[in-house]
């Protein structure tokens, strides 16, 4: 389970808006002060996301939580969205390719680059239609696990 630390925002029925906050994964590097993306990192600053939870603790509006997500549907999604429409677009490349040779055509390239586009249109549209239904699916929802109580686990600058 992936989980962050998030304040209450919002409450409704079984369900909770949190807010996070994006952290850069330079913090916690030691090299930050002298490497240029540390300093990128810190001129765009920490940004804050609100998403939507299940609250099966009822936490109430400004409580510091500890929510989580399964992996599993993590990395389910990050196939879902950004390695299918790259395996289509360079699998219908390949194909279109493969076809130009095949019927003699000249530009063959540009037979390559169309088929690319579509099948990456094609992947993008079929992943939007796979994930609509999917912001109900109780696996892919985040969820609150706990209260944070202690002094050092509730020191959020949310």
């Amino acid at each position: 389970m992936i989980e962050e630390t998030a304040r209450v925002v919002q409450c409704q029925d079984h369900v909770a808006w949190v807010e996070t906050i994006r952290k850069s994964a330079c913090d916690s590097c030691s090299m930050n002060k002298g490497c240029g993306t540390g300093v990128i990192s810190k001129v765009f600053g920490e940004k804050r996301a609100q998403l939507k939870v299940i609250n099966k603790i009822d936490a109430n509006v400004g409580d510091h939580v500890l929510i989580g997500l399964n992996e599993s549907a993590l990395l389910m999604g990050s196939f879902l969205v950004y390695l299918l429409p790259i395996l289509s677009l360079l699998g219908f490349a390949l194909l279109g390719e493969l076809m130009a040779r095949q019927l003699l055509i000249d530009n063959s390239e540009l037979v390559s680059i169309l088929f690319g586009i579509f099948g990456l249109g094609l992947a993008m549209w079929w992943v939007r239609r796979k994930t609509a239904n999917l912001e109900h699916a109780n696996r892919f929802q985040a969820v609150i696990l706990r209260r944070l109580s202690s002094q050092k686990d509730s020191q959020i600058n949310v």
